[in-house]
C-alpha cells in the first residue's frame, strides 16, 4: 500500500503494525483500527509519551487478533 498521501500519523503507526501483520493491507488495518481505539478514547493521549502509548496499543490490539 502507498502511504505518501496518508497523514503522518497514520504513516508511522502503519510502519509500526508492519511489525505484526503479514500483509500490507493487514498492518493498514491495524494502523487504523489503532487510530480508532484512540479516536473512542482520547484519554489514551494524555501521557506525555504518547507515542510509546500508541506503539504498545498498535501490539495488543495485534495481539488480540492472533
Amino acid at each position: 500500500m502507498r502511504t505518501e498521501h496518508l497523514p503522518s500519523a497514520f504513516q508511522t503507526l502503519h510502519r509500526h503494525a508492519r511489525r505484526y501483520a503479514k500483509t500490507e493491507a493487514d498492518a493498514a488495518r491495524l494502523a487504523e483500527r489503532t487510530l480508532q481505539t484512540v479516536a473512542s478514547d482520547p484519554t489514551l493521549l494524555d501521557d506525555p509519551d504518547f507515542e510509546k502509548v500508541l506503539f504498545a496499543l498498535v501490539q495488543r490490539i495485534a495481539q488480540q487478533r492472533e
